[in-house]
C-alpha cells in the first residue's frame, strides 16, 4: 500500500483549471494506548541491525515494503535522516556539519548532574559531573535502535482499518 494513495483526495483550483490533489492535511495516528502498551500482543520489540532502513524492516517482517508506514508512524519518525537511527559515519557526519567537527562536540558540555544523577543547572554548586555534546548524541541515537514494531499476525488488519477509516 502506498500510504498515501489511501488519503482523501480534494479539488483545488489551479489557475483556471481544477484538480484532485491529495488532502496532506489528513493525519493519522495509532491510539497511545495501543503504541504505549508494552504487554500488547499487537506490537513487538524490535533491534535494528547495523544500517537497516526502515522499508528494509518492513520487508523483513512482513514480506513487503508497503507496511514501512506503520514502523515510521508507530515509532514518531517524521524525518528519517534525524528521527531514526544512524550510523556510527553517518552521525559523525552529521555531529562534523552541526558543530564543526567531532573533537568540537566532545568539548561541549550538554548537561550537568549532582551526586544523585539528577540534572542540573550549570550554576548550581553541587554539580558534580556533566555529559558532553558528544555523549549526549550517541545516548540519543542509540536508543534509536530499539524500535516498535505491528506483529505481522495483526497488520493486515491495521491496514484495513486504516483505509476504511480514511474513506
Amino acid at each position: 500500500m502506498h500510504y498515501f494513495q489511501e488519503f482523501p483526495k480534494i479539488r483545488e483550483q489551479i489557475g483556471s483549471q481544477y484538480v484532485s490533489v491529495i488532502d496532506i492535511t489528513t493525519r493519522v495516528k495509532f491510539l497511545d494506548y495501543i503504541k504505549n502498551n508494552r504487554s500488547s500482543f499487537i506490537i513487538n520489540d524490535y533491534t535494528l541491525k547495523q544500517y537497516e532502513r526502515p522499508e528494509q524492516v518492513s520487508m523483513r517482517l512482513y514480506n513487503s515494503y508497503d507496511q514501512t508506514w506503520t514502523i515510521l508512524l508507530l515509532n514518531n519518525v517524521y524525518n528519517v535522516f534525524k528521527d531514526w537511527y544512524q550510523s556510527q559515519e553517518d552521525l559523525e557526519k552529521q555531529i562534523a556539519d552541526d558543530y564543526g567537527s567531532v573533537e568540537n562536540c566532545h568539548q561541549i558540555i550538554a548537561s550537568w548532574y549532582d551526586e544523585n544523577g539528577y540534572e542540573v543547572s550549570s550554576n548550581n554548586r553541587n554539580k558534580k559531573t556533566y555529559k558532553t555534546m558528544m555523549q549526549k548524541i550517541v545516548e540519543e541515537n542509540e536508543k534509536k535502535k530499539n524500535i516498535r514494531v505491528l506483529s505481522p499476525n495483526h497488520v493486515d488488519q491495521i491496514q484495513r482499518n486504516f483505509r476504511s477509516l480514511l474513506r
